[in-house]
């Protein structure tokens, strides 16, 4: 990992940390994903942010009913020489839950893996053994592309 990404990934890891403490404040239940291990394929044509959370986060994470839910999504990135380092803020419609996760991945693999950006794209989370734990379907592919280009 060069210097300038391992850099980015702690600030990147603790704004994750703040974002979820803030929604904490507001009495919010918030849970902060940062995953080590990211990538991008597809599944059925459909693109998929991946991201590898730690057994406790994972945990969290699967005792979120998703059932019905229909979540604000934002997306933050921070572009390296070894990819894109993505931030999403999810938070139910509700207000009730939000989840703030994080992960890396690479931003060829990022423009290969979507066809066009008005396509969807669904992020999950997942445990070590492959295992999702939190799916999000969005909309439309275009706020994890960019300033990418062609």
């Amino acid at each position: 990992m060069s210097d300038d990404t391992a850099d980015a990934w702690a600030a990147v890891r603790r704004r994750a940390r703040q974002l979820a403490e803030a929604y904490d404040s507001r009495e919010t239940d918030a849970v902060a994903a940062v995953g080590d291990f990211g990538g991008v394929g597809t599944d059925e044509g459909t693109p998929v942010v991946a991201v590898t959370v730690g057994r406790e986060t994972a945990d969290a994470l699967a005792g979120i009913d998703q059932t019905g839910t229909a979540w604000e999504t934002t997306v933050h990135y921070a572009d390296t020489a070894d990819g894109r380092l993505l931030l999403v803020e999810a938070v139910a419609a509700d207000r009730s839950t939000a989840v703030v996760f994080a992960g890396g991945v690479g931003r060829e693999a990022l423009r290969s893996a979507v066809a066009e950006p008005d396509d969807p794209l669904r992020t999950e989370l997942r445990r070590l053994d492959g295992t999702v734990v939190f799916r999000l379907r969005h909309g439309t592919a275009a706020p994890f592309l960019e300033e990418l280009g062609d």
